[in-house]
């Protein structure tokens, strides 16, 4: 059985016009259920005032805008426009075949397209923050500057170690001079790697190695610059939070198989389901989840993350900044910038009804003003702080955390094991060579130590 919530004045003269919940265009606030505000109820009334007629809003409850059943006959809103239990619908229409075979539409109130919402995501600190102030190439320019640096350098030094050693008299160079030049070659090639890394890094340069002054100069210039950059840079960096983003396409939903929804019997259904075989719109039908009816249902949905929800976007728009003041000022959902299958919206009358006649001139002049989307606008106005949380992110204050600096511990701690572990390698190393250099005193001490145990 049908039940309709009728609000307005009793008069049989008033016309009954029906209504259904489509924010941001029509919406009540339960219980509240006959109250209908919204920018619809607003153009009606100035539609009532201009034409000096009263109405009554009809609310089929738990039912659609309408759907053409298999024996001909249609449900919800449509199919009381089509017996004349209504003088005509107000909540603005998708247009489809069928529906302009049924009734008869006013002119276009607005044109909008499909897009997908989901839960607003959160922000999370970036282990890996202090490796973002540049870009992967530019650390890759940095690497290839530091080994261009290191051989330039370790080649001046091992020119003028060979130079220094030299005879200034044209004599070879003696045995202890040409192995102390050898001796000489690893050390400032290392130097030379040390000091290029250093002032890198901005440590000391406590390294004596024969470079060239106006080089290491140069070098020193250039570090100042990248580390300049890079402090300023990762300080921005660390401040502005991660954002996980799950998607940003349609293409992405389907690809990451996160659930997703939409309200039965709608525009979308119907166009979706008699696509062509592998069109975005077959496969985003194919992939549908499941429907749901219930507003406040779906709008647990979306606050719990439980599906990503297909809708006109105007109307995500609406449900976005409903939230957002429900919320204190908090954003609950957001949505992609992609957007398909646009569509006109208008209301419904019957065949041949005198209203629409009498309405259309009025829409027409409402719309080319401006005064329609300008009523859509102000009722979606605090969307707009949730459609982009990347840069909702990145103009946010965010006060650094331990685990902002768990990347650059994670560094430090790594540095400080390689370091433990070159020690190491330096102590046991140095005691092969010891036991290297003196066999004999290792075989006095074996005698000494048998000789004790004789005694």
């Amino acid at each position: 059985m049908r039940r309709l919530i009728i609000h307005g004045p009793k008069d049989p003269e008033c016309l009954d016009l029906g209504v259904a919940f489509y924010q941001p265009y029509l919406r009540f606030d339960p219980p509240k259920i006959p109250f209908f505000y919204g920018p619809i109820i607003d153009l009606t009334n100035i539609f009532a005032e201009k034409l000096g007629f009263c109405y009554r809003t009809v609310y089929p409850f738990n039912t659609v805008f309408g759907n053409k059943l298999p024996n001909g006959t249609w449900t919800g809103l449509i199919g009381m426009v089509i017996r004349k239990e209504l003088d005509f619908a107000i909540p603005p229409f998708a247009y489809s075949l069928e529906r302009w075979r049924a009734v008869e539409y006013s002119n276009i109130l607005d044109i909008d397209s499909h897009s997908v919402t989901y839960k607003y995501p959160t922000f999370t600190s970036d282990v890996f923050g202090f490796i973002k102030p540049f870009t992967s190439s530019v650390w890759g320019c940095i690497a290839a500057l530091l080994l261009v640096m290191t051989a330039v350098m370790g080649s001046i030094a091992l020119f003028k170690t060979y130079v220094l050693h030299q005879r200034t008299d044209g004599t070879p160079a003696s045995a202890e001079d040409e192995e102390k030049r050898d001796a000489d070659k690893p050390n400032h090639i290392m130097g030379a790697a040390m000091l290029v890394y250093r002032a890198l890094v901005g440590q000391s340069l406590d390294v004596v190695v024969p470079v060239h002054q106006a080089l290491l100069g140069l070098w020193l210039v250039m570090c100042l610059v990248i580390g300049t950059i890079y402090k300023g840079n990762l300080m921005s960096k660390l401040i502005a939070p991660k954002v996980n983003i799950p998607f940003s396409t349609f293409e992405e939903l389907m690809a990451n198989a996160i659930p997703y929804r939409t309200t039965p019997q709608t525009y979308f259904i119907e166009v979706a389901k008699l696509a062509d075989e592998g069109s975005l719109l077959r496969r985003l039908y194919e992939g549908l989840d499941g429907y749901t009816i219930d507003v406040d249902q779906l709008r647990q949905q979306m606050i719990r993350g439980d599906y990503a929800f297909i809708m006109f976007r105007r109307a995500l728009l609406g449900g976005m900044h409903h939230m957002f003041n429900a919320f204190g000022g908090n954003c609950v959902t957001t949505m992609i910038d992609e957007h398909i299958l646009p569509a006109p919206l208008s209301m419904v009358f019957p065949k041949k009804s005198p209203w629409k006649k009498k309405i259309d001139p009025m829409i027409i002049a409402l719309r080319e003003f401006g005064i329609i989307q300008k009523m859509l606008e102000d009722a979606t106005l605090n969307a707009t702080h949730c459609l982009n949380p990347q840069n909702q992110a990145r103009e946010g204050t965010n006060p650094l955390k331990m685990k902002d600096f768990y990347g650059i511990f994670s560094m430090y701690l790594g540095g400080m094991f390689l370091a433990a572990m070159a020690f190491v390698g330096e102590v046991c190393k140095r005691g092969c060579r010891r036991r290297k250099r003196n066999p004999e005193v290792q075989q006095d001490d074996i005698m000494v130590v048998s000789q004790y145990e004789q005694k």
